[in-house]
């Protein structure tokens, strides 16, 4: 026979990486079996030292596993992981159900699944963008200028330690926006109480990213360097700033024409003629001056012959 009394109190389980459990109760009272009182919530969560999409810490439920809270259900029952791929309870295990077996997770924003649906992107027993409780034994929180992070608790007076990650959309490390202190389960906007996806669905999931993101901090962005912007060179006082008209351009262009004619025409026809008498050659031209009158030109014979009958007399 079942032993008599009630069961009251909150059930956490908080696990760094793995939390592996075949055949095992977790929580108050196996609702197959006991019809004993019980009260309190009962929280799974792993992976705590990277509660991110990409974290590693997986959930193992094999063989009959039971997971339950208290009032036969009617109390939150809630499973923390980064990502769907680190759900790994089988189609054995029951969550708050006397018969009714869990519907194993999908595949990673495999249908059912909408990343324009924010924090119900996925299936009607999953809440994203919650990475909640985290212990950050790296330091990495300080990495991309967080303050407030906390590690594993190693005293009695400490809770549960570590601090609560916040992220935007569409989550992961990359998009923390800021870290609170809190227990886990405390930045949970929403729980999905009797979602009908596993039996009547007496609990809810909560997931970290609605694609996939890195795990480290992006860097930040480097600001643009201005151009530099060289002042316009003044090209004018180099430029032939005179205009012809076309009749103009012609009309010079003839002009020159002509005057390189001029220079290159004779000035007229020049003739030489013997004088056997000075035994002399005199030159003329038929138009212009005589050539003996020219400063360079030949002898005048005339003046020649003047100069000697004046010189006899």
């Amino acid at each position: 026979a079942e032993a008599s009394g009630f069961r009251h109190g909150d059930i956490v389980l908080a696990a760094g990486r793995h939390a592996s459990f075949d055949g095992a109760l977790v929580g108050h009272a196996d609702p197959a079996i006991s019809e004993q009182i019980t009260a309190g919530r009962t929280q799974v969560a792993v992976s705590r030292l990277n509660p991110f999409f990409g974290g590693s810490g997986t959930l193992t439920a094999v063989n009959e596993t039971v997971f339950s809270s208290g009032n036969n259900g009617g109390e939150q029952m809630e499973f923390y992981l980064p990502a769907r791929s680190n759900n790994l309870m089988d189609n054995t295990t029951r969550i708050n159900e006397e018969s009714d077996t869990f519907a194993t997770a999908p595949a990673d924003f495999a249908a059912p699944f909408n990343p324009a649906g924010g924090i119900y992107a996925g299936r009607a027993d999953e809440v994203y963008l919650t990475p909640d409780l985290w212990w950050d034994q790296g330091d990495v929180a300080a990495e991309g200028g967080f303050t407030g992070a906390g590690v594993f608790p190693t005293d009695a007076i400490s809770g549960q330690g570590g601090a609560l990650a916040l992220v935007e959309d569409p989550g992961g490390l990359p998009n923390l926006t800021g870290l609170m202190a809190g227990a886990l389960g405390g930045s949970a906007p929403v729980y999905r109480d009797g979602n009908g996806v596993s039996g009547v669905g007496l609990y809810t999931i909560y997931y970290d990213a609605t694609e996939f993101v890195g795990s480290v901090f992006l860097p930040e962005p480097v600001p643009p360097v201005p151009p530099v912007v060289y002042p316009p060179f003044d090209f004018y006082g180099f430029l032939f700033d005179e205009t012809f008209e076309s009749f103009d351009r012609v009309e010079d262009l003839e002009e020159e024409e002509r005057r390189k004619r001029a220079a290159d025409d004779p000035l007229g026809a020049t003739y030489y003629v013997f004088d056997p008498d000075t035994n002399r050659y005199s030159s003329y031209r038929i138009f212009g001056m005589p050539s003996w009158l020219e400063p360079s030109g030949p002898v005048d014979p005339i003046g020649s012959i003047g100069a000697g009958a004046s010189s006899g007399q």
